[in-house]
């Protein structure tokens, strides 16, 4: 009896994520693959083109297109159902987080632009090597949070269109 009570306890009284929360970090988390894309093509373009290194991320994209679609949609959609909950002036907030995106990538790049050509094939080699391998930390990372959009989207778009999340 005195498990029952507890399991009781644990399963209606614990602490739950409000939808408000799930709403905030799936924005972030889309923000935060929305970066991963951008540094990874950009990574590809400036690898292909200064090594002979093949390209890599062109490879693995239609293995995450989906999850990277999925991303895509739930920053799409909060941007959207912002500007009609909050109203235009929000359109700058958003300007400001895709800038605040382009200025990560940015920094990640500079190197890439301005080191020898050995540094530059062997950051480009380990790179790939990131890239390719599904156990590397840049790709646990990345499944990890492209898991939590695609596994989640039908609840973070929901939490999305409730307006008492806003």
């Amino acid at each position: 009896m005195r498990n029952f009570f507890i399991l009781l306890m644990v399963c209606c009284f614990s602490p739950q994520a409000s939808e408000s929360k799930l709403m905030q970090t799936a924005y972030l988390t889309s923000m935060s693959i929305s970066e991963f894309t951008q540094t990874q093509k950009s990574l590809e373009a400036i690898c292909t083109e200064k090594t002979d290194i093949p390209q890599a991320f062109s490879n693995l994209y239609p293995s995450i297109e989906t999850h990277l679609n999925d991303s895509v949609e739930v920053m799409e959609h909060f941007q959207a159902v912002g500007r009609k909950m909050i109203g235009e002036k929000i359109s700058q907030v958003f300007a400001e987080h895709n800038a605040t995106i382009n200025n990560k990538v940015e920094n990640i790049l500079q190197p890439f632009l301005i080191s020898s050509h050995s540094q530059i094939v062997s950051a480009c080699k380990n790179w790939k090597t990131a890239i390719t391998d599904s156990n590397s930390a840049t790709m646990k990372r990345f499944y990890e949070q492209a898991n939590f959009i695609t596994n989640n989207k039908t609840a973070i778009l929901e939490a999305i269109d409730n307006r008492s999340n806003w």
